[in-house]
């Protein structure tokens, strides 16, 4: 699936469900986006010197969601935490 398509999907589900359920409906997406091998340049798959990458690949216009690429070294962790808002992630690589 091709990453405008993915976004004007995800903006769908998001206008047209309710917050609860749109993490689920999401994840059956991910799957398609997810095999492009070109989703992301090569700069947002490199782990950097320290701690770890966060890179905007799609910022909504009306502040809907967001897809963020986030790149950890191995062995890197982060405890259970709550950021007040709704979540559907994959993994890219790795």
């Amino acid at each position: 699936m091709e990453l405008n398509r993915f976004c004007r999907t995800v903006g769908e589900l998001v206008a047209d469900n309710s917050v609860d359920v749109v993490p689920g409906l999401i994840s059956s997406y991910l799957t398609g986006i997810l095999t492009d091998r070109d989703l992301l340049t090569r700069a947002q798959k490199t782990v950097p010197a320290e701690g770890y990458g966060r890179h905007e690949i799609f910022l909504c216009p009306n502040d809907k969601f967001s897809i963020l690429a986030v790149v950890w070294p191995p062995g890197i962790s982060s405890p259970i935490h709550d950021h007040k808002t709704w979540c559907a992630f994959g993994i890219f690589e790795g």
